[in-house]
């Protein structure tokens, strides 16, 4: 018996972990192309308070929803879900002339940006 909670314990972890990556991707994508979640929503299909849960991480999204809001950003889900790498952040930093950033800019950075 004390396997399973264990078990469950990870699997919630890596449950947590793909919506956090999820929603700092959703933010990530939408602050370099300069979209609201009203554009988003428009462009995928979706409500506007669906995305501010998908961001909030208060939701699970189906297989569904994520093939539309990669297909708003021309991606596939698999890129969708790729964590953004070191690299591609500072390319970001640098299509808005920030060639130093300055302070944390990790994934909780993210966080703030709406």
């Amino acid at each position: 018996m004390a396997v399973k909670p264990a078990r469950q314990t990870r699997q919630g972890g890596q449950a947590k972990r793909t919506r956090r990556l999820l929603a700092q991707k959703l933010k990530l994508l939408r602050f370099t192309r300069g979209w609201s979640q009203e554009v988003l929503a428009e462009l995928s299909g979706l409500h506007r308070s669906y995305i501010s849960e998908i961001e909030r991480q208060q939701i699970n999204v189906s297989l569904d929803n994520l093939e539309k809001l990669a297909g708003a950003f021309d991606l596939n889900v698999s890129e969708l879900l790729r964590a953004p790498s070191l690299e591609d952040l500072q390319d970001r930093f640098e299509d808005f002339g920030i060639k130093e950033p300055r302070g944390h800019y990790g994934p909780m950075a993210l966080e703030t940006v709406h």
